[in-house]
């Protein structure tokens, strides 16, 4: 029989009693086994089935039920058996008393009341007539037009007959639905082998989860070398996927592992096999949940032990109490809510892993947990949460992984933590903090979508960011908060997604970041109104970001010596921003100042009120011109103010490139450019178009009008 389906609806129909039938020459033991069929033996509704154990090799089962028999006419029944050693079950289904099966003495009649074998003897060897209705496990083609089925003749029941492999039929009654021990944890398989019978099958379990080896095994009679020299559906060729209940044997042992274990003593290796998949079912709380092994299609040792494991042991949970320091050292699976109070303390040791299926880690105020070195924690399927109010300290080489539609979440949310982290990895994980200090160096953000950090101190430096994006929003009114983002590496694929949102912050310094592929590059908002002290966004490298490289509104800080090219807009200072632009006059190359260029639209873009008070040493190319003259280089737009004098918006010492054109490239709603002197790293003068107007000996300026 395969199916794990049909093998669960056996544990919830589990044997109460075992009845046996002993065969006799006599019509004693006959009449019970038709009793216990027929009503149960007690005048019940319905009766029973039987199982009796026939041997196959040499049998016939080809005989006919002679034309003018009453009932089943022409249909087959077995007419001898086999010989002992290829024993094989067949399950009796029904009886007929006057079905004819042979006229020994061929009188003509068909008679169960004489001897009619001249033996000098009756007894139920001289039965003429009646046999029971089989089942065989050889499936609905056997048989034909039977459907499976065939007739056993009552007279081959009488003891000693060599024909049966055992000298009764056997049969069972279940426990009543209200009494039914239902399976607490249960195991499902595949199993292949040429030989069944040269396998035995079972179960064991180990008290934690790094136990090379179970502490108990158990044997299951079914699969204890049985079976003949068959494979493992017998006629039938393919794999055989059992479930077996493991609770019925180890219902009260505490467990971290549980082993699948398959035996074949096969001296002449003449047979082969494979485990196709192992897995571990539990019945418990309300779900059946499954867990398989993580190895497939594994060869069956010859002559040995092939030995499979899933590591299950849970992390407290419900009303299970965390003892004030529960330290873990071997692997932990959690799928419930596990609580870690005020004054506990969780440990998950160096390189375990924490498995977690839908579940939360929640460390209240005054709790804590500490990560050891090179510790995972792996969200495996569901919504999983790691929720900290209380502390958390975290070592270096930490993991916080989810695979697959699993999500991870860690929230940080005790706002007096001071908190490092270091050489971490964070996959597909999104962490929410708001701690008062968050660092977090040399890691790697992998496919987490958001990172998100909503007051405190930030250091976040030398870590990669990929499909990652950073929101960092200081929601206190406290200004002396600082955010750093430092010498980072952070590439996307996602669509309309920021590499660094910045909020509300009083101080800040981005440094030495590399930006890839983001809708923008970086996105300051309200920041830098704070007191003295870092507020620059400095030597970053932001390309191919499909809106804007920086975009800045309400912005007061240094933008510098960055490298911004291949972006929707290259530089975008919006609604009030106090900016100096500005490279570095020393500079040799152009790698050594800031660039601004070739950018698919405008290389600089300036609403009212946001004109850089320093605008230097900056160089601002567009070699290709693609655009031109409705997408300038320079575009301020600054229509509807009125100013007290006409303006002048100085941007001299800067290098535009060869192909710069005054009249296209720079544009405003009203007022002057001072554009001259002109100036490039080391000292070149670009061969760029002069602008035909100029007010005084030496500097070039252009007007602009509405």
């Amino acid at each position: 029989m395969t199916d794990y389906s049909k093998y669960q609806s056996g544990m919830y129909n589990t044997i109460s009693n075992i009845y046996t039938f002993d065969f006799s020459t006599s019509a004693t033991g006959l009449n019970n086994l038709k009793h216990w069929i027929a009503d149960h033996g007690n005048g019940e509704a319905t009766g029973g089935l039987a199982v009796i154990g026939v041997n196959t090799a040499g049998w016939n089962p080809n005989g006919v039920v002679p034309n003018g028999s009453p009932y089943h006419s022409g249909e087959k029944f077995i007419a001898s058996l086999g010989t002992p050693g290829s024993g094989h079950a067949l399950t009796i289904v029904g009886y007929n008393d006057e079905v004819w099966i042979q006229d020994i003495n061929g009188d003509g009649q068909y008679t169960n009341d004489r001897d009619v074998n001249g033996d000098g003897i009756f007894n139920i060897r001289d039965f003429e007539k009646g046999a029971f209705k089989v089942a065989n496990s050889w499936g609905p083609e056997w048989n034909p037009p039977s459907g499976g089925y065939i007739l056993v003749p009552y007279k081959h029941f009488y003891s000693g007959n060599s024909g049966f492999a055992i000298s009764n039929a056997y049969s069972c009654e279940v426990f009543p639905n209200e009494e039914m021990p239902a399976p607490e944890i249960s195991v499902k398989a595949s199993v292949e082998h040429s030989e069944r019978e040269k396998l035995s099958i079972k179960v064991g379990y180990a008290a934690a989860a790094n136990n090379a080896e179970p502490v108990a095994t158990t044997n299951y009679n079914s699969f204890n070398f049985q079976g003949g020299p068959l494979k493992m559906r017998g006629v039938y060729d393919g794999p055989l996927e059992l479930g077996l209940n493991y609770g019925y044997f180890y219902e009260n042992s505490e467990f971290g592992k549980v082993f699948f274990r398959v035996n074949e003593n096969d001296n002449m290796s003449n047979s082969s096999g494979t485990i196709n998949y192992f897995s571990l079912i539990d019945h418990r709380w309300g779900e059946d949940f499954e867990l398989f092994c993580n190895q497939t299609n594994v060869p069956i040792i010859n002559n040995g032990n092939t030995t499979l494991s899933i590591e299950y042991h849970l992390l407290p949970h419900h009303d299970d109490i965390v003892p004030h320091v529960l330290y873990l050292g071997s692997n932990r699976v959690s799928r419930f809510t596990t609580t870690v109070n005020n004054g506990d303390t969780l440990k998950v040791g160096n390189s375990i892993r924490v498995d977690m299926y839908n579940s939360e880690i929640h460390i209240k105020s005054g709790g804590a947990l500490k990560l050891f070195s090179n510790s995972k924690i792996i969200a495996r399927r569901g919504q999983c949460k790691i929720i900290i109010d209380g502390d958390i300290t975290i070592y270096p080489g930490v993991q916080f992984i989810a695979e697959g539609d699993a999500s991870l979440e860690v929230f940080l949310n005790n706002s007096t933590a001071t908190i490092a982290i270091q050489n971490a990895t964070f996959q597909q994980c999104k962490v929410y903090s708001q701690v008062a200090s968050l660092s977090i160096s040399t890691s790697s953000f992998v496919n987490c979508k958001s990172f998100c950090s909503y007051v405190g101190d930030l250091d976040l430096f030398y870590n990669t960011y990929s499909n990652t994006s950073l929101y960092l929003e200081n929601k206190s009114k406290n200004l002396n908060f600082e955010a750093k983002v430092i010498n980072c590496s952070m590439v996307n694929t996602l669509p309309n997604a920021t590499s660094i949102k910045l909020i509300n912050y009083g101080k800040y310094f981005i440094s030495g970041n590399t930006i890839q592929g983001f809708y923008n590059g970086i996105d300051i908002f309200a920041s830098g109104s704070g007191p003295a002290g870092n507020k620059s966004i400095i030597q970053n490298i932001i390309h191919n970001c499909s809106w804007a490289g920086i975009l800045a509104y309400n912005m007061s800080g240094i933008i510098k010596n960055n490298n911004i090219f291949n972006n929707g807009v290259g530089l975008k200072l919006m609604n009030s921003c106090n900016v100096a632009l500005i490279g570095n006059p020393d500079a040799q190359t152009f790698s050594q100042t800031q660039q601004i260029r070739d950018n698919e639209s405008y290389e600089v873009y300036i609403t009212q009120f946001s004109f850089p008070y320093l605008f230097q040493y900056n160089t601002i190319i567009d070699e290709d011109n693609i655009g031109n003259p409705t997408d300038p280089m320079l575009l301020f737009s600054n229509e509807g103010i009125i100013y007290p004098q006409f303006p002048k918006w100085y941007v001299e010492n800067n290098c535009w490139g060869s192909n710069f054109d005054y009249d296209d490239d720079l544009r405003a709603s009203y007022g002057t450019f001072k554009v001259y002197p002109t100036w490039c790293p080391g000292g070149t003068q670009p061969d760029s178009k002069l602008s035909t107007l100029h007010t005084g000996a030496g500097c070039y300026e252009r007007t602009l009008n509405n």
